[in-house]
């Protein structure tokens, strides 16, 4: 395959000894099928995590693109192979990889770095005083932002008050999106672009519903950002999302594309301010009992103590 040898070059002149090797993220497809190899070569223990999205339930074709012949090949010879939800746990054992070297653990975040942040400094920067609907990620249609926007734009029809705040890298198609929206339309959207660091925290205290409607995410790390700041969130019932997010807990789920459920999601979260500060005290409990890395790091190296013991005489 074109570039893997060349790769696999570079990783044998790396100094050495290794106990393992970890590739991650089959979709960039040359630094993980290069990582396989080189365990191979040497004889080593190899751990994917291969990031797959399943996508819609009814539909492949978002799955097709993590899972072709030379991709499944690497990730059916891994000695473990770590997922991040039950669906991509069933997805993989479906398509060959041995269930007994799948392991769920999931991502997670420093809830030390996300604290601190001051609504009201966000609020004042942007002059805001309508309720938050934050999208956080890169904007893309099947990342849930156009559903979004038309969503909002039902609320705002019908004198709902609130305003859309979008962090993240815009791509092209959003763009052209957005200058065919009425000015009306685009007064009411907060572009941030890429956030980071005290702005995000400063957004994320003053957000009200975070949702990322999405259908190409394995798991969706900005749902614990969230629950971080007792947020309640919105998320696809597609992908890894709906082992995330438990329906009607800490959040809800609407389907990809149905642009009247998802007005209707946002409208009950922001008209019902009890419930949503209840959905995200859940989430805030969820992150601390599983989704800190601290927890995740010591799942993962457990993993890897058991296949470097196995590995030894």
């Amino acid at each position: 395959m074109p570039g893997v040898p060349d790769l696999t070059a570079t990783l044998n002149r790396l100094p050495g000894p290794f106990d393992l090797v970890h590739g991650i993220n089959v979709a960039l497809e040359w630094p993980l099928l290069a990582a396989w190899r080189y365990a191979r070569q040497h004889r080593l223990p190899f751990v994917a995590t291969p990031f797959v999205h399943v996508g819609e339930q009814s539909r492949q074709d978002v799955l097709i693109n993590y899972v072709m012949p030379h991709q499944l090949e690497a990730l059916r010879d891994a000695d473990a192979m770590i997922v991040q939800t039950d669906v991509e746990r069933r997805a993989l054992a479906a398509l060959g990889v041995a269930e007994d070297r799948l392991h769920r653990l999931g991502m997670g975040v420093n809830l030390a770095d996300l604290q601190g942040g001051d609504a009201q400094r966000f609020r004042s920067r942007y002059g805001l005083t309508d309720p938050i609907v934050t999208f956080l990620g890169v904007v893309t249609r099947d990342k849930g932002s156009f559903d979004l926007v038309r969503a909002l734009e039902q609320l705002w029809a019908q004198g709902i008050r609130a305003q859309l705040v979008i962090g993240g890298q815009p791509v092209d198609e959003f763009n052209r999106f957005f200058k065919q929206l009425p000015a009306e339309t685009q007064q009411r959207i907060v572009q941030l672009g890429v956030v980071a660091g005290q702005d995000k925290q400063d957004l994320l205290a003053a957000t009200d519903v975070l949702a990322l409607p999405s259908r190409i995410d394995s798991f969706g790390i900005v749902y614990l950002e969230a629950w971080a700041y007792r947020k309640p969130v919105i998320g696809g019932r597609a992908g890894g999302v709906p082992d995330v997010i438990d329906d009607n807990l800490d959040g809800l789920l609407v389907d990809f594309g149905d642009v009247r459920q998802l007005a209707q999601a946002i409208q009950h979260l922001l008209s019902n301010q009890t419930q949503a500060a209840e959905m995200g005290r859940h989430g805030r409990a969820k992150v601390e009992r599983l989704y800190t890395w601290d927890r995740i790091y010591g799942l993962l190296t457990a993993i890897y103590h058991d296949l470097v013991k196995r590995r030894m005489p």
